[in-house]
């Protein structure tokens, strides 16, 4: 209602959708890899991807191992190991995407 007493109305259609799922990124730590001493390191190759964003975070961490080994770079999705004696070594390659959620996988070195 105006000032002199005219009414009027008007609609507006608001449609609320939900917006697309996050979803999780996509891991390959890689082939799981055999060395031969002398050698004592081996190059660790991943691959992370996240199809409706982008990944923010890469970790490579050892699960497993007769000794501790050395990551020179754990916060890249290229890497080498080092310090490996006879045995068996997990590594693991964790992602995180910009939505919050983290894929892992892991690699063995024998």
């Amino acid at each position: 209602t105006d000032n002199s007493g005219c009414k009027g109305k008007s609609q507006v259609k608001v449609n609320v959708i939900t917006p697309p799922g996050n979803e999780i990124p996509t891991v390959d730590a890689g082939e799981d890899l055999v060395v031969v001493l002398p050698n004592n390191e081996a190059d660790l190759t991943g691959i992370a991807l996240d199809q409706d964003g982008s990944i923010i975070k890469i970790t490579w961490t050892q699960i497993e191992g007769p000794s501790e080994a050395i990551i020179q770079s754990p916060d890249e999705l290229e890497t080498k190991v080092s310090n490996l004696i006879v045995g068996t070594y997990t590594f693991e390659l964790e992602a995180s995407d910009n939505g919050g959620l983290k894929n892992k996988d892991q690699v063995n070195v024998k």
